[in-house]
Formats: structure tokens, C-alpha cells, sequence
């Protein structure tokens, strides 16, 4: 991977040495963000459905972009929030695993675009070609997304640059389906009755719902464990922030526990190409985590 991207870095003109720095260490590029600390990266890239196979208008939908016949979709979610006016199709790449390169025709926030949000990309266009003239047609394993590169003056929220960023390897729905990126404690102001204070923000690598689509439900909710500090697992109360087809979910929380581990069981959810998960697993993250633990004491 990182022999291709230097190849690629020469052909571009540009340079990717911290990137490669990053990628040369593969716990770090994968690692979820642990506070305000951690250098800007690209935690994932999911693949979630082929061209053709896609719904006509239903990437259009959720990105506000024209949709070609055999475009793909695929969010890349990063550990900071995204300036959202940096952002142009021309300023990312993808590499297939062939080493071949395409250019995105979208690249937008949406629909992952409320102000808790604002870490996952959504990009569009033909990342994978398909055979021609086959009744059942099926792309070369070898045209499939390797990796995506930054290779424009895409910023955050607070004005980095994050030209060069290297994602790690790009994860295949058919093949794997949806997991987990991150998982975030935060104070929630507006809650039901009996639950904590505490509300625990799910981001997935890719979109998730039930089967076929369906909303988010009992069976989801039964599927997800959260594991306290105890080592105790606890089922949450309560979704919340559904409905608007993005990678972002909110869970409510019984009172009285401290969250560090969330687990979901495999076949519970669904991308919108209606892949199920696997067996997902992430530690919580506390981003303020002096005040949580206060409030949790009051």
C-alpha cells in the first residue's frame, strides 16, 4: 500500500510524507479518536454497494448530487469535523487495488450533516467498473477500492489542512458489511424518563438500518451490549437521531453506569445495499471526560 501511494505521490506532484508516516503505522491510521490529541486521520472507507446494483436517485437522495447509472457510493469517516465549504470532488483519489485512479463526481457532508456530525464524507462516482455485456454483470476483484487519498486543500473545522491523508484499506460491504468506527459519550439535555444523562453518539463506516431498510428497532437494540467499567452489560433504552439515513445513531442508557465498551452482534444491521454486520466491537470515548463522571455523580 504505501509503495503504490508513492507512486501515485510522483505522479500527482505532491507529497505524502506524513501520511505515509501515519500509514506505516497501522494501529494508528485505524485507531477511533481519543481526545483532542490525536492527529487528523482517515479512520475509515466503506464500499457499501456496486454501481449498477444501486436504486436509481438514491445516492442523488442522500447526497444532493446528480447520480449516474453506474455510480457507487462510499463514506470515508475521519476522527475531526469537516469545513464543509473545502470540500470538491477533485481534491480526493481513489486507488483500486490494480493501482488504477478515479476521481469522485461528489464529494459532500451530507447526509451526515448536523453539528454533532460532520466527520464522514460522502463520496460518488464510478469507483468500480463493471463487465459489459453480461447478463449478471460482476467486477473484477482487482478494480476494487484499495485506499482514497486527500490530494486537495480539504480543511477542519478549525482551519488544518488535510491534504495527503491516507485512509486505510477501503472495507467491502458485500463481503464484510457495516461496523463500528467510534463510539462517544455526551451529555443529552433532552431525554426520556429514567434514563442517564449520558447518551452514547454511534458512528458507523457505513449507513445502517434493519433489513430492507426498515427503521432501526427492538431487534437492533437487543442486538447492541454496552459494557460498563464494572465489566457488567447493560442493553440500552432507546434509539435516537434515526431516519435520516446517515452512519450516526444515538443510544439512551440506563442511569448509573459508566459506558466503555459497546458490542453488537452479527446480522442485526443493514447498509443500504441491505449487507448485514458482522460481529462489531469499540471502546467509548470521553471527550470530556472530568464532567461526564461528575454529572454521573450528581
Amino acid at each position: 500500500m504505501i509503495s503504490i501511494a508513492k507512486k501515485l505521490a510522483t505522479a500527482l506532484c505532491f507529497t505524502l510524507a506524513v501520511s505515509m508516516e501515519a500509514v506505516a503505522d497501522d494501529h494508528q491510521i485505524n485507531r477511533p479518536d481519543r481526545g483532542n490529541n490525536e492527529r487528523p486521520a482517515i479512520v475509515s472507507a466503506y464500499l457499501g454497494g456496486l454501481g449498477e446494483a444501486i436504486p436509481p436517485g438514491s445516492l442523488a437522495s442522500v447526497s444532493g448530487c446528480p447520480q449516474a447509472p453506474t455510480d457507487d457510493g462510499m463514506p470515508i469517516d475521519l476522527n475531526v469535523q469537516i469545513d464543509a465549504a473545502s470540500l470538491r470532488p477533485e481534491h480526493f483519489r481513489v486507488v483500486n487495488r490494480a493501482g488504477g485512479i478515479s476521481t469522485p463526481n461528489c464529494a459532500t457532508l451530507r447526509p451526515a450533516n448536523e453539528p454533532n456530525e460532520l466527520t464522514t464524507i460522502l463520496l460518488t462516482g464510478p469507483f468500480v467498473p463493471l463487465a459489459v455485456g453480461m447478463a449478471n454483470p460482476m467486477p473484477n476483484p482487482a478494480d476494487f477500492p484499495a485506499y482514497v487519498l486527500i490530494t486537495g486543500p480539504v480543511k477542519d473545522v478549525k482551519g488544518n489542512l488535510l491534504t495527503g491523508l491516507v485512509s486505510p484499506p477501503v472495507t467491502i460491504g458485500p463481503q464484510s458489511g457495516p461496523s463500528l468506527v467510534r463510539a462517544k459519550a455526551f451529555i443529552k439535555p433532552e431525554r426520556p424518563a429514567g434514563t442517564s444523562p449520558l447518551s452514547i453518539q454511534l458512528v458507523w463506516n457505513g449507513g445502517v438500518t434493519g433489513p430492507q431498510n426498515a427503521e432501526l428497532g427492538p431487534n437492533q437494540l437487543n442486538a447492541i451490549r454496552i459494557i460498563d467499567r464494572k465489566g457488567r452489560a447493560h442493553t440500552p433504552i432507546a434509539f435516537d437521531d434515526l431516519g435520516d439515513g446517515d452512519n450516526f445513531i444515538e443510544l439512551f442508557i440506563p442511569t448509573g453506569i459508566v459506558p466503555e465498551r459497546i458490542e453488537v452482534r452479527a446480522g442485526a444491521f443493514f447498509d443500504p445495499m441491505n449487507f448485514p454486520n458482522f460481529a462489531t466491537a469499540i471502546q467509548v470515548t470521553w471527550p470530556d471526560l472530568g464532567r461526564l463522571l461528575e454529572l454521573l455523580e450528581q
